[in-house]
């Protein structure tokens, strides 16, 4: 029997639970450390995500594998979480998607019969849209100047009034 391991599940992690429609894959790991990505931009995991919940030390992912053929038998790990990763996204954004990405291969270590997953690094990239910002509004010290500035489609539009011609 072929000796393999691959991921079982990537899930997100809510408030430190697993939550969302959990990602497998069923290639076989390597032995070169390899980054394998979950996710896109614009995916949720099904599940929903507010900007204080992904901003929370209790968001991240955990990840499990699936082995077999050492000893002819299969197992699954325990989860393995990344979390805590210090995101600060902007009050009033919209989360649009989370990538979660493992950097792992599989190892025998010398003299034994079982190989391993090992992971070196886990990553978690969130694509979200920044709310629209009010107009800002300049004034001078002596009141003579005066400036707004509003946005439309990420560009800016200002105007600038003055009296006298001194702005």
């Amino acid at each position: 029997m072929a000796i393999t391991e691959k991921f079982h599940k990537i899930s997100l992690l809510k408030a430190g639970a697993l939550t969302g429609t959990a990602k497998s894959l069923t290639t076989d790991l390597t032995t070169t450390l390899t980054d394998y990505s979950f996710g896109a931009n614009n995916d949720l995991w099904g599940a929903t995500l507010s900007v204080a919940e992904v901003n929370d030390s209790e968001f991240g992912f955990g990840v499990s594998f699936i082995g077999a053929g050492a000893s002819g038998a299969n197992y699954t790990s325990k989860y393995l979480c990344g979390k805590n990763f210090g995101f600060a996204i902007p009050a009033g954004s919209t989360i649009n998607g989370v990538v979660a990405t493992v950097r792992v291969n599989y190892l025998k270590p010398s003299g034994h019969s079982w190989y391993y997953a090992y992971v070196d690094s886990l990553s978690c990239t969130v694509y979200y849209s920044a709310a629209a910002a009010g107009p800002a509004l300049l004034k001078t010290v002596n009141g003579l100047a005066k400036a707004s500035v509003k946005t439309r489609n990420g560009l800016a539009i200002a105007s600038i009034k003055s009296w006298d011609g001194l702005a």
